[in-house]
């Protein structure tokens, strides 16, 4: 009798279940940090804003109704429209595949950072900042329980209080 080399279609079925329940623990822990990633770069530029914002507001006694006010730039925006929302400057951008607007909002009296649908993670994001005590906070409009779980680990990754 002749011996075949080579691997049973059992073996092979084994190897590509393996694979498969790999791929399904790796693959969520991934888009969780891609995202965040992409975030922190966003947070980073909002955390600028918020500074410039406070300066002009310390120096000038007054909210800036216009952005060309600030000593700040937004850099890495792909697409940056600026209108007006609220009575305030809105800034709508988007970094890296994720839409968000940053907007100061003296009849709300507070800055604001509003993250765009963040598809990987099927929620969306405020980040607020009040003129009263100019510590941020974030609030979320969760769309789906994994989506909630992901922003609220992100928002206390970065040290922010949720809301």
């Amino acid at each position: 009798m002749k011996k075949m080399k080579g691997f049973t279609l059992i073996e092979l079925l084994v190897v590509v279940i393996i694979i498969g329940i790999l791929a399904a623990i790796a693959l969520p822990k991934y888009n969780y940090f891609a995202t965040k990633t992409k975030l922190t770069n966003i947070l980073q530029q909002y955390g600028s804003l918020n500074t410039a914002v406070k300066l002009y507001w310390l120096t000038n006694e007054k909210i800036p109704n216009s952005f060309d006010l600030l000593d700040t730039t937004f850099p890495n925006c792909d697409i940056k429209t600026e209108t007006q929302y609220a009575g305030g400057p809105n800034i709508n951008c988007k970094i890296r595949g994720i839409d968000f607007v940053f907007r100061i909002m003296p009849n709300r009296t507070q800055v604001l950072l509003g993250v765009g649908h963040i598809s990987s993670w099927n929620s969306y994001m405020h980040i607020e900042t009040p003129f009263s005590t100019w510590k941020p906070y974030c609030h979320a409009q969760y769309v789906s329980g994994a989506g909630q779980e992901n922003a609220k680990k992100f928002c206390l990754d970065s040290g922010l209080e949720v809301k």
